[in-house]
């Protein structure tokens, strides 16, 4: 099946460790009906793109494997910047739709307008909540991402880029950009921890 967005690959990054959450695979949360997080962003944002990729460290593939059939590369543990420039080098595509792997709602609607303002003299259009980049719901040029910046911070790579921010004030009291982070963000979204590690569980 054709791809919505085209030249394109999603690149969900997974390597967050979820200690405020005490240590819980966050991209196994599960939503109501079981479905996990990652299990939702492939889903919304699957079709949007040409190949899919999850990114997440080594020791948790075996875990994702029963909720992610596409394939996975290997993050180091060193934040998502390089996780980024490891993505960028083993997908085939011009660009990558880029999103944690812990967004609660991820807008397809919103990813296709970002890639639709893709043009040669662009690498990263970011949309801009609440006076703050969102630089892990955005769209990449994958020849961008490595070299001389793969090592620094987002707001760094960001800085160094061809960056256009797109002002989205609406997403400030929306799910689309709400990532989960500690136990009141499960409770605000009616979200439960992965199998096995919830009082639901036995």
């Amino acid at each position: 099946m054709r791809s919505l967005v085209g030249d394109a690959s999603l690149v969900v990054l997974a390597g967050g460790r979820g200690r405020r959450l005490g240590g819980v695979v966050k991209p196994l949360i599960r939503r109501s009906g079981d479905e996990t997080l990652v299990e939702t962003i492939a889903r919304r944002l699957g079709p949007l793109a040409d190949h899919r990729y999850l990114v997440a460290p080594s020791e948790l593939h075996p875990m994702l494997r029963p909720v992610w059939s596409s394939p996975m590369l290997a993050d180091g543990g060193e934040g998502p910047a390089r996780a980024l420039a490891v993505a960028a080098k083993g997908v085939p595509t011009g660009w990558a739709l880029v999103v944690a792997a812990d967004l609660v709602e991820p807008d397809p609607t919103l990813m296709a307008q970002l890639a639709a303002r893709r043009r040669p003299e662009v690498d990263a259009i970011v949309p801009v909540a609440a006076g703050y980049d969102q630089p892990l719901f955005a769209v990449y040029r994958t020849s961008a991402l490595v070299g001389e910046f793969e090592f620094r911070s987002m707001k760094a790579w960001l800085a160094a880029l061809a960056t256009e921010r797109v002002p989205s004030p609406s997403l400030s009291t929306s799910a689309s950009l709400a990532d989960v982070d500690t136990p009141e963000d499960l409770a605000r979204w009616g979200l439960r921890p992965p199998k096995g590690e919830g009082p639901d569980d036995g």
